[in-house]
């Protein structure tokens, strides 16, 4: 049996399909926008997957045969847990598929955030053929600060270290979710300058933040230009399968200006972040807004702008990186400007430690 994926005609839709390569029987499953992640049971009779449909939900899906009903995760749990439960209550809700556990049920992990009294719950559920859901974590995810309070106490880490600088109010602050249902929080502090940056993951330990990794760039977080410091480019974890084969992974994507202090360099970055319970890795690093040119007056700027889609490029399941550059002028990058698209696109794969450009 063969699970495979096409693009609809809208160019927008794609399509999950299945196929019998003994018999030639085939059929759809499913249509989706974003990623899936495919589980197969042991005996490779029944199918899982995980539908990434949104930056804010996912949802945990089970077909007994592949071209019998579908029975929903998040259908089944609601019947066994009230709507007052918190987990109903995050703004980002997550249900993901782990792994199957034996021939009959599913490993599914239930998480969200966005919820003000409980800013991140993570539970693990055991999910079998007939909908019964059965929790076996005893605990919801400790409590993580708030963000006003994480983000304070973050502050003062980097005063204790004699870090720091002019700062600006725009950090960014991203609940996280450890291996063993613990909780953590990454904080990044943006400098004026020059501008400096400094990436905080902490893990909530008894209501309380514990430092374990600590990152300083040349980087002011959660902006695309110092000049234009008003447009928050707020973080994102983004769902990714990096190599052929594995499961997808929650990757923290982050935008962020540097500047000299001279208004003569200036340049826009991206990066890809995974954080684990030891240290957060850059995955990624690659301009989001460089070479502008124009005065302090903002009369007759240019610039270029990256912008980056995450496709399967080679159609093994695994995400690249496709970045495209625009060439573009106007009045100021807040304001209206026109971008022309260059022809040719970068491509970047992961390697095992990072993403890197693909020769062309």
């Amino acid at each position: 049996m063969v699970v495979e994926w096409v693009m609809k005609d809208d160019a927008v839709t794609r399509q999950l399909l299945w196929r019998d390569a003994r018999t030639g029987r085939h059929g759809v499953l499913r249509d989706f926008n974003r990623r899936v992640g495919v589980f197969w049971s042991p005996a490779k009779h029944h199918l899982g997957i995980t539908d990434a449909a949104g930056s804010d939900n996912s949802h945990a899906l089970r077909w007994d045969g592949v071209d019998g009903p579908v029975r929903s995760f998040e259908h089944d749990l609601y019947q066994s847990v009230p709507d007052t439960d918190p987990i109903w209550r995050n703004h980002h809700q997550y249900f993901d598929i782990v792994r199957w556990v034996n021939s009959r049920e599913i490993l599914v992990r239930a998480w969200g955030y966005g919820n003000p009294q409980d800013p991140l719950i993570d539970r693990l559920y055991v999910w079998d053929a007939q909908g019964k859901v059965r929790r076996i974590s005893q605990h919801t995810t400790p409590l993580i600060p708030e963000k006003k309070e994480a983000i304070r106490q973050a502050e003062r880490m980097l005063e204790h270290r004699g870090l720091g600088g002019f700062s600006y109010d725009n950090p960014l602050y991203v609940p996280v979710g450890f291996e063993g249902g613990e909780g953590g929080v990454l904080v990044a502090l943006g400098f004026w300058g020059p501008s400096t940056g400094y990436l905080l993951l902490m893990a909530s330990r008894g209501g309380s933040l514990k430092l374990l990794d600590l990152k300083e760039s040349r980087i002011a977080w959660g902006i695309w230009s110092v000049s234009d410091g008003k447009r928050r480019v707020d973080a994102e974890i983004v769902r990714l399968v990096l190599r052929a084969g594995r499961n997808a992974e929650d990757i923290v994507r982050m935008t962020g200006a540097v500047h000299d202090g001279t208004l003569t360099d200036e340049d826009g970055r991206f990066q890809l972040l995974r954080v684990s319970q030891r240290r957060i890795d850059v995955l990624f690093d690659g301009a989001a807004l460089d070479g502008l040119v124009g005065g302090p007056s903002g009369n007759g700027l240019s610039w270029n702008q990256h912008q980056y889609e995450f496709v399967d490029v080679d159609g093994d399941g695994a995400h690249e990186i496709v970045e495209t550059i625009s060439d573009c002028e106007g009045v100021g990058p807040d304001a209206p400007f026109k971008c022309t698209p260059r022809g040719r696109r970068s491509v970047h794969r992961y390697n095992g430690n990072k993403f890197v450009e693909l020769k062309q």
